[in-house]
């Protein structure tokens, strides 16, 4: 038995890392939490539009982030200056303005009656 991400089980599928026609080889039990993507940007953007042509932080290479959000900018059309480094370092080059975005997932625990926004 394996817990992975969704985005990490797509990545597999379509990599064929683990050999051809993955999904006939495993069985999907139950979604465990959700995992939203957030985006944190200094002042200036107000959509992911804006990210077109912006230095953008996609996580360590080989992190969920680095593997499923790329597929995200392609698919809306947005090229940007892309580059791979820890949330952390990424967060700090922000603060002193040398880098603008950083993508990141945070998964969640979902729990009964909680209300989510």
């Amino acid at each position: 038995m394996a817990l992975t991400t969704q985005e990490a089980l797509n990545y597999l599928k379509s990599s064929g890392e683990l050999g051809p026609h993955l999904e006939q080889r495993i069985t999907y039990i139950a979604k465990l939490f959700p995992n939203p993507l957030q985006i944190l940007a200094r002042s200036g953007a107000k959509s992911i539009q804006d990210l077109a042509g912006k230095k953008v932080n996609f996580n360590n290479k080989g992190s969920a982030t680095a593997q499923f959000v790329p597929n995200i900018f392609k698919a809306l059309q947005i090229d940007a200056q892309t580059f791979n480094m820890s949330q952390g370092d990424a967060l700090e080059r922000m603060r002193r303005g040398e880098r603008t975005k950083a993508p990141r997932s945070v998964p969640q625990l979902l729990l009964p009656g909680a209300n989510w926004r």
